[in-house]
């Protein structure tokens, strides 16, 4: 998610699949709780995955905006994904700066011969390992953009030639006017229990079982570094040290494969 008027990267997640409505509620759920505040529009790509989205922002305008002209300014915009250009130009950036280098990092696994997708342990393993890593380096390219100067751009009606984050905490500095509306986390509660996948379940990506088995190993493993500070480089490496201990561990309890 993205705020086009300063071009800061609000939401910027790795889900296990973001074809789901439920899964996609809730990174919108999680958007709320994060700020607190909700956005006068939103611009989407279409998709049916957006519909808990569509549902839950146009009741926050029903029950807070009331007085704002649907007509003039609507909740929801819905269009194809070449129309949707500031989306697009940060997965632009976003690619440039730091997805072909994950990319290179992730099929190396397979490139070499190590990652098997027919085998379960493989692929479980992978989604043990992988996601994290992926959105720390999210993570820090979303503190990265934010902190950048945008290109300087005479004829662009938004700002440009300072940060996002600068624009975003000031919109008035540079004409615009703060078009959010704080939202009662109450609320937002109340949204969740309408989703019928839990928010544990929507962001599994292995077994309780799996990753109970998966800490044990990585524990064990001779100079291992905290788990939250794996580098992309490393992940395959671990992944080969992870996987004898671990198939020993699993063929002796078929359920949690």
């Amino acid at each position: 998610m993205k705020d086009k008027f300063s071009s800061r990267g609000m939401t910027l997640v790795v889900v296990p699949n973001d074809r789901l409505a439920t899964t996609i509620g809730h990174v919108y759920l999680d958007f709320l709780e994060e700020y607190g505040q909700f956005p006068l529009q939103i611009t989407v790509d279409k998709g049916s995955e957006t519909g808990f989205m569509y549902r839950f922002h146009t009741s926050l305008r029903e029950t807070y905006t009331r007085d704002i002209d649907e007509n003039k300014y609507p909740a929801w915009m819905a269009l194809p994904s070449t129309r949707n250009t500031p989306i697009e130009g940060y997965w632009h950036w976003l690619r440039n700066n730091i997805g072909k280098t994950l990319v290179i990092h992730l099929v190396k696994g397979k490139d070499m011969g190590i990652f098997n997708s027919a085998n379960n342990i493989h692929t479980q393993l992978f989604q043990w390992l992988w996601p994290p890593v992926v959105q720390r380096a999210l993570d820090k390219f979303k503190a990265d953009w934010g902190r950048h100067t945008l290109r300087k751009q005479r004829k662009k009606e938004m700002p440009s030639g300072v940060s996002p984050d600068v624009i975003y905490k000031l919109p008035e500095r540079f004409g615009g006017i703060n078009c959010f509306t704080p939202v009662d986390p109450l609320l937002v509660k109340e949204f969740r229990k309408q989703i019928p996948v839990s928010r544990e379940e929507a962001f599994r990506w292995v077994s309780d079982s799996f990753d109970t088995v998966a800490h044990a190993v990585y524990q064990g493993l001779e100079n291992s570094v905290p788990l939250d500070t794996l580098l992309p480089e490393h992940v395959w490496e671990v992944f080969v040290a992870m996987l004898d201990p671990l198939e020993e561990l699993l063929v002796v309890n078929d359920d949690v494969v």
